[in-house]
């Protein structure tokens, strides 16, 4: 038999080889992305920022709002039972709690314990946290825990994939530095995802209010985003188009979805008719999107001038942050991935895992100390060695096809299509 493999076996090979300078660029330039991180866990700067500003609002809902000094008792005592229960480091606590706000309590109480919060059902937990209110008094002391930046702070229910304190902890202080949020802010919370529940404790550290979502139904969604002042979100495209009608200034229908002046005016989406005089205080709009389209980020523009639009591109495990694009109202061309996160390394490779040059398309990996290397029901296939990094260093092979810019912007592409140049 012979040992020489047929040309169909071998790797597809669709591009020049790059120059000394692409190289640079592609695996230098590109990935210059060392950034300093304390050694912090997700909840510490949260009880730093209530003994600071106690009684600033940390929670502001439609009954009215809840001070820093409130809601750290209030998650304290939560905390306590829980850690009556067993909760604490290498445990993990479901959440499914009937609002946003008993959400936001649980995973702050989680955390407290020392234990990973899951967005998952489990019902001793559920019990525990709705038999606790505030009527039955506060503990103003932060429980002891042995918790380290290496403990675990959140599981992913559907692969076991653990995402450590210190992982969260980078994607919040790499997001802050892109889209800040600070005092007088206040950030919408909606699920106790990862992406959700990062943003509110973004906000929480920072000094800024939570304000929790009572529905994703757009009218509804808006009425909470215009009436109780939220001035940054964080949404995914789906929920954006649904949304931009309702709280924005377009008045014309979407022309994807209603082509034709003859179209039925009945199914079309109404303007947000509530409280028609309160300002919006809408500054900023994060959206977590392996896809965003030019004609919904020039939608966003049209209807909320003025406010900045973030894409934030990442992947479904570790801290889900790989890299950011702040978009432009007048910018042209597919909507890039963005820029590298933080200490984060990414490669476009061919089949051969050679690095490809600007503007030629390739497979996207990713690589960094925040991102996850294995969990149960993570597949092995999802990650390479690393041939360009440390020894010992694994990619992440992130299922995207993309290409680089010259300017250093990750772009994605679809299945088949070309390279923009060469």
């Amino acid at each position: 038999m012979s040992d020489v493999l047929s040309r169909a076996a071998l790797p597809r090979i669709v591009h020049a080889p790059p120059t000394a300078e692409e190289l640079a660029l592609v695996l230098g330039e590109f990935n210059a992305t060392a950034h300093p991180v304390p050694p912090t866990t997700a909840i510490g700067p949260f009880e730093a920022q209530a003994v600071r500003t106690p009684d600033a609002p940390a929670l502001v809902t439609r009954r009215g709002s809840v001070t820093y000094a409130e809601l750290n008792a209030r998650a304290n005592r939560v905390a306590r039972r829980l850690m009556s229960y067993g909760a604490g480091p290498d445990r993990a606590v479901g959440l499914a709690l009937p609002t946003a706000a008993d959400t936001l309590i649980g995973v702050l109480a989680a955390l407290k314990a020392g234990a990973a919060w899951v967005p998952a059902p489990t019902p001793a937990a559920v019990t525990v946290l709705r038999e606790l209110g505030p009527e039955n008094g506060y503990l103003s002391i932060d429980p002891p825990r042995p918790l380290t930046p290496q403990h675990a702070a959140a599981l992913c229910p559907r692969t076991g994939a653990v995402v450590p304190h210190a992982a969260l902890d980078h994607r919040m202080r790499w997001l802050q530095s892109v889209a800040p949020v600070g005092p007088g802010g206040r950030v919408l919370f909606l699920t106790a995802g990862l992406g959700d529940v990062a943003e509110a404790l973004r906000a929480l550290r920072a000094g800024a209010a939570v304000v929790p979502g009572d529905s994703r139904e757009p009218e509804r969604l808006a009425r909470t985003v215009r009436e109780l002042g939220v001035t940054s979100c964080q949404v995914d495209p789906s929920v954006l188009r649904r949304l931009l009608p309702c709280v924005g200034s377009e008045a014309e229908p979407d022309p994807e979805r209603y082509p034709g002046p003859d179209a039925d005016r009945a199914e079309q989406p109404a303007v947000l008719s509530g409280a028609p005089h309160t300002p919006l205080a809408l500054r900023q709009v994060i959206c977590t999107a392996d896809v965003l389209s030019r004609h919904d980020a020039r939608r966003f523009a049209r209807a909320l001038p003025g406010v900045r639009l973030h894409r934030l591109f990442g992947h479904a495990h570790g801290s889900g942050a790989i890299a950011h694009h702040a978009c432009g109202p007048d910018d042209f061309g597919p909507v890039p991935l963005g820029r590298p996160a933080w200490n984060t390394r990414v490669y476009v490779l061919d089949a051969a895992l050679r690095p490809c040059p600007p503007g030629v398309p390739g497979d996207l990996y990713a690589t960094g100390p925040h991102l996850i290397t294995a969990g149960r029901g993570v597949p092995a296939s999802w990650f390479v060695d690393d041939p360009y990094g440390p020894a010992g260093s694994r990619l992440h092979r992130t299922g995207a096809r993309a290409l680089w810019s010259d300017g250093g912007e990750l772009i994605g592409v679809r299945e088949g299509e070309g390279p923009f140049r060469r």
